[in-house]
């Protein structure tokens, strides 16, 4: 299974996951051709908007071009992720435009067999069905993130918790507080690992390690989960690292305003 998630098909299944993701949210404008996807919250935070160029087909300079020309005109922060196999040919582009290449996201795969399960019993994880669940992730996203409460509801409204293809999930520690949380996305046997975060007062306790690997085992049992994926900041690679997954590609990331993913 790893070796089909190649450079080209972890960029495209992060396209789609980008929509899967934002797709609710009351603000969403959103452009997808081949080869690219516009994603804009129209939230004050570059992490919710997101262009995203998968390959280097033909006009995906121009569909970047007028993507950042739209976030611009709206005042909006963004960030703007090129598939490695486009990065030299739209670097100058990139530039021309007043972006500044912030650094690179690596792409990590994980086999499903291949991580060891991790149990805290200080620890209850599961997954978002009511609208207490949903409405406390912000606060360890939150705060993981440096982004507020209200916004991160409004990207990710409770409407996303009934899309069957997103399953998003709460860990509380033993006294019911909201401590940690992570998104998966479904894309057939492969699942997408978004918006992992554990809050700032319960980090280096093994919570996120406990956190993730519990979610993977679950998908892997229940539902036939072969394969993980997900794009990491470089605070994330070492835990990522530990729990089984390794680096396919790095995506340059450049940036309009200031993000968390480096």
């Amino acid at each position: 299974m790893l070796q089909t998630l190649t450079s080209p098909v972890l960029m495209n299944l992060t396209a789609e996951a980008s929509y899967m993701l934002f797709h609710h949210a009351p603000d969403l404008r959103a452009r997808m051709v081949s080869g690219g996807v516009m994603v804009l919250t129209g939230e004050p935070y570059a992490d919710f908007n997101v262009i995203l160029i998968e390959s280097p087909r033909p006009k995906v300079g121009e569909h970047l071009t007028q993507w950042v020309g739209e976030a611009k005109a709206l005042g909006l922060p963004f960030i703007v992720l090129i598939a490695p196999e486009a990065a030299t040919g739209l670097a100058k582009t990139c530039e021309s435009l007043g972006l500044n290449l912030a650094g690179s996201m690596p792409f990590m795969v994980c086999e499903a067999t291949g991580f060891q399960v991790i149990s805290n019993l200080d620890l209850m994880v599961n997954k978002v069905a009511d609208e207490r669940d949903w409405y406390d992730v912000a606060v360890p996203l939150a705060k993981a993130n440096n982004l507020t409460e209200k916004s991160v509801r409004r990207s990710l409204p409770q409407a996303l918790v009934e899309n069957p293809a997103v399953d998003l999930y709460l860990a509380r520690d033993k006294d019911g507080a909201p401590v940690g949380c992570v998104l998966l996305t479904s894309h057939g046997e492969v699942r997408g690992v978004w918006s992992m975060a554990v809050h700032p007062n319960h980090q280096r306790k093994g919570y996120g390690r406990a956190m993730l690997t519990q979610v993977m085992d679950e998908h892997h049992r229940l539902f036939g989960a072969k394969a993980f994926f997900l794009g990491s900041s470089p605070n994330g690679v070492g835990l990522y690292q530990r729990i089984g997954f390794r680096t396919i590609a790095e995506a340059p990331l450049w940036v309009k305003g200031e993000t968390s993913q480096v």
